[in-house]
């Protein structure tokens, strides 16, 4: 088992740090130097763990970072985040964190078809919690850190072609906790 990314949320997304200098990113147990984008390092190594085990059995999990301040978007190194400017960002900035997600998502979801295991694995996208003051829940009413539906109601995509019908819609709620048992139940 491996681990590669940083402990705590609020993350600097190119110097790793918290705003008060404590290094956050890990390999492994061990802190760590990098260059480059927090949200491309973690697709980047999640990439090559596909390639690495394509072979056999996995299971990964990606937990990005991103859209979670501080407000840096790819492409924007400076300032480095401080307590004072955490949450400085325009709803541009959360637009172009995203979509530097999605880039990743689709590397991953790239990866996976140029191993040939692409229609035979069990891929899950969904977020912890409702976006924040710069996202648009609506329909629904707040955003995170509040217990409206705004705050804690996201969307679960699942993709399996030999498994999973396609196109199909579920409105039965459920909780994130519930997917341990759908994984342990694929991998049997």
């Amino acid at each position: 088992m491996s681990m590669f990314g940083v402990l705590l949320g609020h993350a600097d997304y190119y110097r790793y740090n918290y705003f008060d200098g404590t290094d956050e990113l890990r390999d492994g147990e061990k802190p760590v130097q990098a260059e480059g984008y927090l949200t491309d390092l973690i697709s980047q190594r999640a990439t090559a763990f596909v390639r690495k085990h394509a072979k056999e059995p996995f299971f990964l999990y990606v937990p990005y970072n991103a859209v979670h301040s501080p407000d840096q978007p790819p492409n924007r190194p400076l300032p480095a985040v401080t307590k004072e400017n955490m949450y400085d960002g325009t709803r541009r900035d959360y637009a172009a964190m995203l979509e530097n997600v999605d880039e990743g998502v689709g590397m991953l979801l790239g990866e996976l078809e140029k191993q040939g295991i692409l229609d035979n694995t069990l891929f899950v996208l969904s977020s912890d919690n409702g976006g924040e003051r710069l996202s648009d829940n609506s329909p629904l009413f707040n955003h995170k850190q509040t217990l409206w539906e705004g705050g804690i109601r996201v969307p679960c995509l699942m993709r399996w072609p030999a498994k999973l019908p396609r196109g199909q819609l579920v409105d039965q709620p459920a909780i994130t906790m519930d997917l341990t048992a759908t994984f342990l139940a694929a991998a049997m």
